[in-house]
């Protein structure tokens, strides 16, 4: 068992009743989606429910803060504040006036996508064409010849050996997403570096918790594959034919 739901164990949260008005509006809705679009056009019901479910986010970021994971403590992070997204959007601005708030679709944002980024499941890359007639991007401003050795963020490249080839192999060359993460990581007991888990297969979400359960006993030092470790019959055919290897997290 994970030490989140340890540290949730017989605790039992609810939120505080608001004002009838608001308590009305707010049983109303199904969802969060549904919540926010009523916001819109309400306010004052933003205020209402963040006193709500005050004391309940006071009360489990007690419980978090003091929990550890081999002797280092959880953090707690708060989500941005109104006047954060505003700096966020006022930078935004700087870059393209034209931007209007809660646009999700722009004819010029669309083809600078198009055009310049390159978005994948783990990067996201913004290169210039260096054409300088372009209507869509500006003329590089480097010189050609360090704007030519520029390239898009590589894909992560497995090689025969249960590891991954280095970013100086793989950049400037054309990759494909063919290998994924699975949404786990271990960490190096040396370095403490943290390392992803890979996959050319998807896992099942039982085979994700197998390995989960697994990887809880599991010391990791830089180097290892998980061939290496002494799996049930079970977990390794269900691990280990998905080929799992390790990677570097700041490869990403």
């Amino acid at each position: 068992m994970s030490i989140v739901n340890l540290g949730l164990q017989s605790v039992g949260v609810m939120r505080k009743g608001g004002s009838s008005e608001s308590e009305a509006v707010i049983t109303k809705c199904n969802n969060m989606k549904q919540l926010r679009k009523l916001a819109e056009k309400q306010p004052s019901l933003v205020d209402d429910v963040l006193d709500s479910i005050a004391r309940v986010k006071i009360l489990l970021s007690d419980l978090m803060i003091r929990l550890e994971l081999k002797g280092k403590p959880f953090g707690v992070y708060h989500s941005a504040s109104t006047t954060d997204i505003e700096d966020v959007w006022n930078s935004l601005l700087q870059v393209d006036s034209s931007l209007k708030f809660g646009e999700k679709s722009l004819k010029t944002h669309d083809a600078f996508m198009d055009h310049c980024c390159q978005l994948r499941h783990y990067s996201f890359s913004i290169k210039k064409c260096g054409a300088i007639d372009c209507t869509v991007c500006q003329p590089p401003r480097l010189p050609s010849a360090t704007f030519c050795k520029l390239h898009f963020i590589p894909d992560p490249v497995p090689q025969a050996d249960g590891h991954y080839k280095c970013f100086e192999d793989v950049y400037g060359t054309t990759t494909t997403e063919d290998v994924r993460n699975v949404n786990l990581m271990v960490q190096c007991e040396e370095c403490e570096m943290w390392r992803l888990l890979y996959s050319p297969h998807k896992l099942t979400s039982t085979a994700r918790q197998e390995l989960s359960a697994l990887l809880e006993d599991f010391t990791y030092t830089c180097g290892a594959t998980l061939s290496d470790l002494e799996l049930p019959t079970i977990s390794s055919e269900v691990c280990l034919s998905a080929v799992i290897q390790l990677r570097n997290y700041i490869f990403l």
